[in-house]
């Protein structure tokens, strides 16, 4: 059950984010697209660890709140991306937009997080 849903999570996250990548003809808020990955594939993962199943199961693993968990955040993670300006920036205006420290704040939420998802999963299955 652990691999399945391991490969069923990252499945749905790679889905989600060509869905992501495709639709919004943007990579990613984070300028690495790996990133946006491992933070759906935790995502995912630990809504399938910890939602009870619901609906049909392939392998033991049901799918139907993974891909629902992993729509819901990525509608959130969409609506929290800047939109982008209607004429090109230039690289003195791009530099100025992020602060240093709001750059070390939002990396370390994210590793926070990151944690937080990972010990969830370790949780969900060893309890």
């Amino acid at each position: 059950m652990f691999v399945a849903d391991l490969l069923f999570a990252l499945a749905i996250a790679l889905l989600l984010t060509g869905l992501f990548s495709l639709g919004f003809r943007r990579r990613d808020p984070w300028g690495n697209v790996l990133i946006f990955i491992l933070l759906m594939f935790f995502l995912v993962w630990a809504a399938g660890a910890w939602i009870p199943p619901i609906g049909p199961t392939i392998y033991d693993v049901a799918w139907i709140p993974m891909i629902v968990v992993g729509f819901v955040f990525l509608l959130l993670l969409v609506a929290a991306i800047p939109a982008e300006p209607a004429y090109p920036r230039r690289p003195a205006e791009e530099a100025a937009m992020v602060s240093e420290p709001a750059i070390v704040a939002l990396g370390t939420v994210f590793w926070l997080l990151i944690l937080i998802l990972v010990g969830a999963i370790v949780v969900a299955y060893l309890f």
